[in-house]
């Protein structure tokens, strides 16, 4: 297989090769992925079933947003 640079002379065989199999792995280390994806993947596997996946969704959402101020506003002072 001829390097990426030189792909506008690569054969038929050669990009399909490329799609198949090498550009599996040469793609996922040079496309940097969006940044929505790792919290869109987080949702997605808090989902428990495939019924009524959006109001899932939003239930998980809210109370990751629940937490969050829960955990966040607690300013406990001990006494030293």
């Amino acid at each position: 297989m001829r390097t990426l640079k030189s792909e506008q002379y690569w054969k038929g065989c050669e990009f399909q090769y490329f799609l198949h199999y090498g550009g599996i792995v040469i793609l996922r280390d040079i496309i940097s992925t969006y940044p929505f994806e790792d919290s869109l993947k987080t949702i997605k596997g808090s989902l428990r079933s495939g019924w009524r996946c959006l109001h899932q969704a939003a239930n998980r959402i809210s109370e990751l947003n629940d937490f969050e101020l829960y955990n966040g506003s607690s300013n406990h002072q001990y006494p030293v």
